[in-house]
């Protein structure tokens, strides 16, 4: 009895310190460039507690940090957003507040393009009427000491020059004090054109206030939709222009800004970013990410091997300073189709780039599914994707990865037309990275 004490008491010590070695082994590896080793898996579903059909809950999603805000443009008929925490130590998260617009109407579809940036969370409604019929506006909320409550905007920001369908909020980003938003339909260079406008955070702190800075192309493109998306980081401002001709009719191109050294100023961009292999209807800027000197930009009916499968393309910042290029590396799926829609969404955090293919059919028609690429040893290539996301319930029309996000490790994909709560009420989906190569040996160890 003894001896079987023993030993049950070694094998357990010996468990206790594999398990050990195993967490530091996990660490160091977390800490050095990353190879093709980890995959994601589902943590969480999110719904809203109230949803009901037509809802669209996810028609866009943001993360930063435990924090998700998920938009729901036609909640209500006028719109909503919804943030989620995460409980700490858990992968559970639950619904702290729901956000809504002081004035809003039927229609404004509030929660269309959302960003979450620390204590900061802006919401475009892009067909708002204050300058004019579908003129636009976002609104700008940030977190009480005590958290996140049901609450109506901090500031809301408008375009100085607003006019009637510049759909001004239709892409919105924050990063820090500064707010970016695009109006794709301004008519300021030419008709359709598109602009894109700069919000900084005054002295005094937010309030109802116009732009600091507008963003133009420095050739105007008839129908170039300039801020059909926009991504900030730091001082680096990227927006589409899907509508753009450079490499034929709507082959797209989009268009990075830096801030000058005195500051944010009416301005035409630094640099112009194009795809090598660009085509007449690749729509190339119809989404894009900036995480520092990585931006991503989707062309989500991009040729590949003849069909309209879609591309996301990756830029890297070069050592001398951004300038007029073409892409670091083409990301592509292993199993692109014709019509996934592959690059209508993108998000790039850190290492890691996320493209959404709403259009896919694994589950059944346009289920939708999303794709993680992670930078293989110290620099991008081109590549196809490390994993596949896609819902563990997925149905046809579901879209989803109609929106995604990532921050941190956490990815968040929005699936507008699942229909758990009434049709095409909308849900989202949590993943979080495992890495499966440490715990191989587990099952050996415990026999």
């Amino acid at each position: 009895m003894k001896r079987r004490m023993a030993d049950s008491t070694t094998r357990i010590l010996s468990v206790v310190l594999v398990l050990a070695l195993l967490v530091l082994v996990s660490e160091f590896a977390s800490a050095q460039p990353r190879s093709v080793t980890s995959f994601f898996v589902e943590e969480a579903k999110l719904t809203a507690p109230d949803g009901s059909e037509w809802d669209s809950f996810g028609y866009s999603v943001s993360v930063s940090g435990d924090t998700i805000v998920v938009g729901a443009s036609g909640d209500n008929g006028r719109g909503s957003a919804y943030i989620f925490e995460r409980v700490e130590g858990t992968a559970n998260w639950v619904q702290v507040a729901k956000l809504t617009a002081s004035d809003g109407v039927v229609g404004d579809v509030f929660g269309a393009s959302i960003s979450i940036s620390g204590d900061t969370v802006v919401v475009g409604a892009f067909l708002d009427d204050d300058s004019g019929q579908s003129s636009g506006s976002a609104y700008l909320f940030e977190s009480p000491e005590g958290g996140w409550i049901d609450a109506s905007e901090t500031a809301k920001l408008t375009a100085s020059d607003g006019a009637a369908s510049d759909y001004f909020g239709h892409s919105v980003s924050v990063s820090g004090d500064t707010v970016v938003v695009g109006a794709p339909l301004d008519d300021d260079g030419a008709d359709r054109s598109g602009s894109v406008y700069v919000f900084e955070k005054p002295e005094g702190g937010w309030s109802d206030l116009n732009e600091t800075a507008k963003l133009t192309a420095s050739e105007a493109v008839p129908v170039g939709f300039l801020g059909r998306s926009v991504s900030i980081s730091a001082d680096t401002v990227v927006a589409g222009a899907y509508g753009d001709d450079d490499n034929g009719e709507y082959s797209g191109s989009a268009y990075l800004f830096e801030k000058p050294v005195s500051g944010w100023i009416d301005m035409t961009e630094t640099t112009k970013l194009k795809a090598s292999d660009g085509a007449p209807g690749d729509y190339f800027g119809v989404s894009v990410s900036v995480d520092g000197d990585t931006v991503v930009v989707g062309a989500f009916l991009a040729r590949v091997s003849g069909a309209e499968c879609g591309s996301a393309y990756l830029f890297e910042k070069p050592v001398t300073g951004w300038t007029d290029m073409t892409e670091t590396a083409k990301l592509s799926a292993s199993d692109g189709a014709g019509e996934d829609y592959f690059g209508y969404s993108v998000s790039v955090s850190g290492d890691t780039a996320v493209v959404g293919a709403d259009g896919d059919d694994d589950s059944e028609s346009s289920s939708g599914s999303a794709y993680v690429f992670e930078r293989p040893g110290t620099s991008w290539t081109d590549i196809t994707e490390t994993t596949k996301l896609t819902a563990t319930d997925g149905n046809g029309f579901d879209i989803f990865g109609w929106s995604v996000s990532n921050s941190g490790g956490t990815v968040v994909v929005g699936a507008q037309g699942d229909s758990d709560n009434g049709e095409h009420s909308g849900s989202a989906y949590v993943y979080a990275p495992f890495r499966a190569s440490a715990w191989v040996y587990l099952p050996v160890v415990l026999r």
